[in-house]
């Protein structure tokens, strides 16, 4: 991508964009998921892309038609160099949010930083792949190429309605270069770990609570299968990889029992 060098001398600079305060504005329109709803947030960028002279397309899954998607042409031909960053963040977690001490969704300004509830994933890479593509836009009979912005809806939840979608349902252009917006220190990063997401189940046998050697207990099975889980965590720290670092076992989400005055006979852990 470049712009043609031959300006004529009465040709400016494009107006600089405040990527700064379009970071802000992002931060102000929560999106977490689950559940996943990127109406408001996906309106508000596909407006400011139309509004700078982009073309703008906004597809979304039949099966979930909430979680939008945006996607923002400039320029045309070769080459095609794909800006790619996600608009869902993670949602703020019951015992979380006792911790703010400012509003997550105020995008407050303090001592040179900015607080907001995904200010670093990934609305900062986003807000600043927006200026790139509006401050373009301004001298878009210059550009030798295309810039296309991609705003996926899903990555928090492994971007199969998200960016797997785009891609399978030919909303994705080839490209020559695609940078993905995450948080790197400023740092190029070449590759990235994987993930995979398990479920793991104990059954058990439900009886009253007042002779519990009568039932198979569901969570205290699950409790022996979470520290294996937390020993294989620790076995992975000797398996580094020289570009990623090491891998990782997680369990984020435990459920189980009905009552506490009964046997649980079933347990569950993500």
């Amino acid at each position: 991508m470049d712009t043609d060098k031959h300006d004529t001398p009465d040709s400016t600079p494009p107006t600089t964009v405040d990527a700064l305060e379009l970071l802000r504005a992002l931060v102000r329109i929560p999106s977490p998921n689950p559940p996943g709803d990127t109406q408001a947030i996906a309106a508000f960028i596909a407006e400011r892309m139309r509004a700078a002279g982009c073309q703008v397309s906004t597809p979304a899954p039949e099966v979930k038609p909430e979680a939008i998607n945006v996607i923002a042409t400039i320029g045309s031909g070769d080459p095609v160099i794909m800006l790619h960053a996600h608009i869902d963040t993670v949602p703020i977690a019951v015992t979380e949010a006792g911790h703010w001490r400012v509003d997550p969704y105020a995008a407050e300004i303090k001592e040179g930083k900015l607080y907001g509830k995904g200010s670093i994933d990934d609305k900062a890479p986003l807000a600043a792949m927006m200026a790139v593509l509006i401050e373009a836009a301004q001298v878009a009979d210059q550009l030798r190429g295309t810039l296309v912005l991609v705003a996926a809806a899903e990555e928090e939840v492994g971007g199969q309605l998200g960016t797997r979608w785009l891609a399978d349902n030919g909303h994705l252009p080839q490209s020559d270069f695609i940078v993905v917006g995450e948080q790197t220190d400023n740092r190029v990063a070449t590759a990235h770990k994987g993930v995979m997401r398990a479920t793991v189940r104990a059954q058990g046998h439900s009886v009253h609570a007042t002779n519990p050697d009568r039932g198979v207990n569901a969570i205290t099975a699950m409790a022996r299968a979470v520290l294996a889980l937390e020993q294989y965590h620790r076995d992975l720290a000797a398996r580094v990889h020289p570009m990623v670092g090491v891998p990782t076992c997680n369990v984020g989400v435990i459920t189980g029992g009905s009552t506490a005055n009964a046997v649980p006979d079933a347990c569950e852990v993500k």
